[in-house]
């Protein structure tokens, strides 16, 4: 959300043309020149033209820069520090005593004060100089040279921006001024959002590490096939991680919230660093205490505002300050942390010399870089440059920030009171002389009359906030980072008319501004009221995965990579809804997402009518194609391990696949009447109970059996007559009946399959339903029996996990037993591991009573291109806002063979877009286009004997296809 901001807020009250300063500087100048005048008596045309240069030079560049955004004096005097300062600081760890402003210690028995180590030659300023923390304990709790604690919160998801209508923005704006609110004064926080290079070594490393356990586990198994083909597919996702990556720029972005706190007593933060802090162990204990509570508050604000929050321990701390001053390598990495010792608590640093040893050993692991501070643009970490820019006018709309200090409220109320009343009475002057107002005049007067009246009739505030970026540019080439930086200007000042200074001969002040320390060394500072306040915050993002999972895609805004996790312990449930027309792409991801889960160790099955699974079934061993139908594979409904101990979930299960099969009715409706399910469930419990005693197998006929003798020692009339129904309505389906494979044959299915693919092309379509019902059920038992082994076996849920999807979904919602039946998969699946995917061309296939519960229940949905009808009913159904609807409208799209875009709504963990982008080998694993992809796959695979791992190493080889090409058009 942006609110229009107070634009002369900072511009001091002029009086006749010009602030107090600058009236003093002038007279201060003209004080000057009369001394040197009436010293030396120079002549009199000389003592003139003194007089004129010493008064007229000052008095033409006052009334020029007034409105400039940069003070003339403020640039002077930057230019003269960096003059004045060390042109290079070299490593601390090469320096015996680097500097060490300040300790915050405990009184010893003897009463002696905290307070810091003796002061040292100028000759010994190292890189330490930049990092003003002193000590760091292990529970997470810093301390800076002015005494101020200091505390870590990391934001575990960014607010996006694009999703949200604007009462939502509104609000989430209204919150997070709610938290700046919660400042007092002298306390700060310091808002951080740190982009880095994605660390694709380390993710693809963590990734071997888990396909590695699944294939050790196949291999413990006997099956070398199978622990060949899952290395393999692992493979190919590695390379889609890192090819992928490093074409995009992909980027790891964390959000951290840095916050300080000045105990009573101490000084207010400045650069050098405070002088000693006096404090006895009872005010350092309430200190510690009401700083936990301050930080605690705050935490709870950002939560409460969208932003789960954790707080970072020690070592966490000491690798986010590693990774902001540690250069990186050509390939955007960091090098290991050295080990650092962190006491367990800042209580243990009870006396200077611990404190000192502890402050120098933090420089010396974390400052281990020269520093080179010759260029005025710029600074260079050993080696890497970084340029550091500020916000040095106000924007129209305010857009970010990084340090909030507090203020007093009721002290800015009147200040802004009498600052109202002063410009009001120049204007009334100005008028009264005849004079006409000048534009920038009236504008501030109607700014101080609007924001008087806020103060006044709210908690408003008016808070000072500052705001840096940071760029680097790891080759060291100055010049490239200039542009980069340049662009990013560019762009700021078109969206948002803020203007960002490069800071020329001030980047060591601005750059320390910008470590995660919480200390605003520059002080470059802009006034904001707290509407305002609230969008000035850089915790956006477009972040929508989980923290595990597959690497599906790359958020659409950000660069980052997504996972998608079915077994997320934030969602309730484990149900995926994947929509998406056809080509959309739904089927590249499915395939993508199965090869990647078997490399990870799960098992699936998958229900389809198109054989669009083929190729990745004939990649991996073991893995079936089942093709149900007359004549073909078969699934009995009836099995069950032990028929003495059938469950009621059991009987309801059957009576559903028979009220599919045989009930009578509208197809939406349920199709048995109350007393025919009551009298088949009375028979479906005989003949288990029957086949306890007999040793039978449970199948229809025995059913059908049942019925008839049920109905022959019935008495009453009308029992006998549904009864006899019933069972002649089963003809078809016992026996040799044409429809016996649906209930009355064995199940033929492989046991131990990784991956089974149920073509049910051959199903009547009328029976389409309840075949899914059936397969959906033996995949649930099957799921159900490997969670149970692997709880006995004490291997927990490492390799457990079980994915269905389900192709054409829409058929198990037209009939009530169906769709009735499968909105419990929410329950089962949660407690069976079992993840759910349904998958339908349209979203108008759920809009019925069972499809808009099924989606109501579904903790995930992802949706590729729709129509404008569909896009509409899902905003009605899944109550997405504006936004959403133009980005789902407006920006999903698949460009066939290079990318498709999806929009993903995964729960808590948030919703965006996401880019799906694969290698050629995962790409070849995954495509099903008929027209162009399947004719060439087909030639690879005559190529390669039928060999399917050598036709696929073909089909990524674009050598080969240059040859077909050039064999095509010769």
């Amino acid at each position: 959300m942006s609110h229009r901001t107070y634009r002369h807020l900072d511009t001091p009250v002029p009086y006749l043309g010009l602030s107090w300063r600058q009236w003093l500087l002038i007279i201060a100048c003209a004080a000057f020149a009369l001394a040197v005048i009436d010293l030396l008596h120079p002549p009199t045309p000389v003592a003139l033209w003194l007089g004129t240069v010493m008064i007229a030079g000052p008095a033409i560049l006052s009334y020029f820069t007034s409105t400039a955004s940069l003070s003339l004096g403020g640039l002077l005097l930057d230019h003269t520090r960096w003059l004045l300062a060390p042109r290079k600081l070299p490593a601390a760890h090469t320096v015996r005593q680097p500097r060490a402003r300040g300790f915050l210690l405990a009184d010893t028995p003897r009463g002696r004060p905290w307070t810091r180590r003796p002061r040292r030659s100028q000759g010994e300023a190292s890189s330490g100089d930049l990092l003003p923390l002193q000590a760091l304990a292990a529970d997470g709790v810093g301390v800076l040279a002015s005494g101020a604690l200091v505390r870590w919160v990391e934001l575990e998801r960014p607010i996006n921006p694009l999703i949200h209508d604007g009462d939502e923005a509104e609000s989430i704006s209204r919150a997070l001024a709610g938290v700046m609110a919660r400042l007092g004064e002298r306390q700060s926080l310091q808002l951080l959002a740190h982009a880095t290079p994605l660390p694709t070594r380390a993710i693809i490393a963590r990734e071997r590490e888990t396909h590695a356990c699944a294939a050790g586990r196949a291999r413990t198994r006997g099956q070398q096939g199978l622990a060949v083909a899952l290395e393999r597919l692992a493979l190919a996702q590695e390379q889609s991680i890192a090819l992928q990556s490093h074409a995009l720029a992909a980027l790891a972005l964390r959000y951290l919230v840095v916050v300080p706190w000045l105990p009573a007593g101490s000084l207010t933060p400045r650069v050098g660093g405070g002088g000693p802090v006096r404090m006895t162990p009872a005010a350092y204990e309430r200190a510690v205490r009401d700083h936990a509570r301050h930080c605690d508050g705050v935490r709870s604000d950002l939560q409460a505002a969208g932003f789960p929050a954790r707080e970072l321990d020690g070592r966490e701390v000491a690798g986010l300050l590693w990774e902001h001053l540690a250069p990186t390598n050509a390939e955007g990495e960091y090098p290991p942390l050295p080990a650092l010792q962190l006491p367990g608590t800042l209580a243990e640093l009870n006396s200077p010399r611990p404190a000192t040893r502890h402050a120098l050993e933090l420089r010396r692991v974390l400052c281990r870089w020269p520093v080179d501070l010759r260029q005025r643009g710029a600074i260079h970490v050993g080696g890497e440059a970084r340029q550091t820019r500020f916000l040095a006018s106000l924007p129209e709309q305010t857009s970010l920030a990084v340090h909030v200090p507090g203020t007093d409220r009721a002290r800015e109320r009147l200040h802004h009171r009498r600052r109202y009343k002063r410009i009001f009475g120049n204007n009334r002057g100005t008028e009264l002389k005849g004079r006409p107002l000048d534009p920038d005049q009236s504008t501030q007067e109607q700014e101080a009359a609007e924001l008087n009246s806020e103060l006044a009739l709210s908690a408003a505030g008016v808070y000072r906030i500052a705001c840096y970026l940071t760029v680097r540019e790891g080759a060291g080439d100055t010049g490239a980072l200039t542009e980069i930086l340049d662009g990013i200007t560019r762009e700021l000042s078109a969206a948002s008319d803020a203007q960002l200074h490069p800071a020329l001969a001030a980047q060591q002040p601005t750059y320390a501004s910008t470590l995660p320390c919480g200390l605003d060394a520059a002080r470059r500072t802009r006034k904001y009221v707290s509407l305002n306040v609230g969008d000035t915050t850089p915790l956006l993002g477009a972040r929508c995965g989980s923290p595990a999972g597959i690497p599906i895609g790359y958020a659409a805004v950000g660069r980052t990579l997504e996972r998608l996790d079915l077994f997320d312990s934030a969602h309730s449930n484990h149900i995926l809804v994947l929509v998406g027309s056809s080509g959309a792409g739904k089927t590249t991801l499915l395939n993508k997402f199965y090869a990647a889960s078997l490399a990870q160790g799960a098992r699936g099955a998958i229900i389809e009518r198109g054989g669009h699974y083929d190729f990745l079934v004939s990649l991996i061993p073991g893995a079936a194609t089942v093709r149900l139908g007359y004549g073909c594979d078969a699934i009995c409904p009836w099995d069950t391990p032990d028929p003495g101990s059938v469950g009621p979930e059991k009987i309801d299960y059957l009576i559903a696949l028979h009220a599919t099969l045989i009930g009578t009715g509208r197809p939406h409706e349920y199709g048995l009447s109350a007393l025919e399910q009551n009298l088949l469930g009375r028979a479906i419990s005989q003949v288990y109970e029957r086949c306890a005693l007999t040793g039978e197998t449970p199948r229809e006929l025995l059913l059908a059996e049942t019925l008839l003798a049920s109905a022959q020692a019935e008495a009453a009339a009308h029992i006998r007559d549904v009864l006899e129904d019933l069972a002649a309505r089963l003809h078809n389906f016992t026996g040799s009946g044409p429809y016996a494979y649906l209930t009355d044959r064995p199940t033929t299915i492989p046991v131990d399959a990784p991956l089974v693919v149920f073509d049910t092309r051959s199903i009547p379509e009328h029976f389409a339903g309840a075949a899914m019902i059936e397969i959906v059920e033996h995949i649930s038992s099957r799921a159900q029996a490997s969670h149970e082994h692997h709880i006995q076996d004490g291997t927990g849920h490492g390799g457990d996990a079980y994915i269905v999807a389900l192709e054409e979904c829409w058929k198990l919602m037209d009939r009530e037993a169906t769709g009735r039946w499968i909105t419990e998969l929410p329950r089962r699946s949660r407690h069976l591991r079992l993840g759910v995917i349904g998958v339908s061309q349209q979203f108008s296939d759920f809009d019925n009573a069972w499809g808009r519960a099924l989606i109501e229940n579904a903790s995930q949905t992802i949706t590729f291109k729709q129509s404008l009808r569909q896009i509409e009913l899902m905003r009605t159904e899944l109550g997405l806002s504006r936004e959403e609807t133009h980005t789902i409208s407006q920006h999903v799209r698949t460009v066939k063979r290079e990318y498709a875009t999806a929009y993903w709504v995964n729960g808590p963990r948030g919703r965006g877009a996401i880019t799906v982008r694969l290698s050629p080998l995962e790409y070849w694993t995954a495509t099903h286009d008929p027209e162009h992809d399947e004719p060439l796959r087909q030639h690879a695979l005559r190529e390669a004997g039928g060999d399917p791992w050598r036709a696929l190493r073909l089909l990524a080889d674009p050598a080969w296809h240059q040859q077909l090409t050039e064999r095509s058009t010769a």
